[in-house]
């Protein structure tokens, strides 16, 4: 008997900064900034947050807004077209190619991730003249020749419809464990991105020696 609606805010913003309205929920969005709080983009997609509600600095005294006190959040995101706050990443996790392309990872790793087969999808870039991805395979399912031929297509079917920069040019498929366990992922269920490329850096380099697909 209770509504359930997504909102989004930090520790440094005294909580929420946005929160959908109730009726007028939006899925896939965290809502429209509350009352006396502005938000707005920086040009790699950061999330600035400005209002009363943001702290004034840290416990060791360093400033927590910045210029115009704009507080700079460290989440990617965009607004829709009716005003609504929609998260797409962390900035942290951005890939600057080579060529200069911003690259926000989440959306195509989902993308690429609703095969039935692939557990966990992990985009690399950064610096590097194309994209690759390494694709775990989902618990119980059989590494084989059939299955890495679906996951191929899946890829190709992913890579169709990015942007030329986004396209998946190289992968490699992984039957290694992606959990907690292993060290690759957070206890929260996050993929510890470093991790994984210092633990398959080899294979990486190999991807990347063979060039483009």
């Amino acid at each position: 008997g209770l509504h359930l609606v997504e909102g989004y805010g930090a520790t440094e913003t005294s909580g929420a900064v946005t929160c959908n309205p109730v009726g007028q929920a939006r899925a896939g969005t965290v809502g429209k900034p509350l009352e006396g709080v502005d938000i707005r983009l920086a040009e790699d997609g950061e999330i600035l947050v400005r209002g009363a509600c943001i702290a004034g600095s840290y416990a060791d005294a360093r400033p927590i807004r910045g210029e115009q006190g704009w507080f700079p959040t460290g989440d990617v995101g965009h607004l829709d077209e009716r005003g609504y706050l929609v998260l797409t990443g962390r900035k942290v996790d951005l890939i600057k190619t080579g060529g200069g392309h911003r690259l926000i990872p989440y959306p195509i790793e989902a993308r690429l991730e609703e095969h039935p087969a692939i557990g966990t999808a992990v985009l690399f870039g950064e610096a590097r003249p194309f994209v690759v991805a390494l694709l775990f395979l989902r618990e119980g399912v059989q590494d084989s020749e059939e299955v890495r031929r679906q996951i191929a297509d899946q890829v190709s079917k992913v890579s169709g419809d990015a942007a030329p920069h986004a396209r998946i040019r190289r992968h490699a498929v992984l039957a290694d464990r992606m959990d907690v366990q292993s060290g690759l992922m957070t206890a929260s269920l996050k993929v510890r991105r470093s991790f994984v490329q210092a633990r398959y850096a080899a294979l990486l380099e190999d991807l990347y020696k063979n060039g483009p697909a």
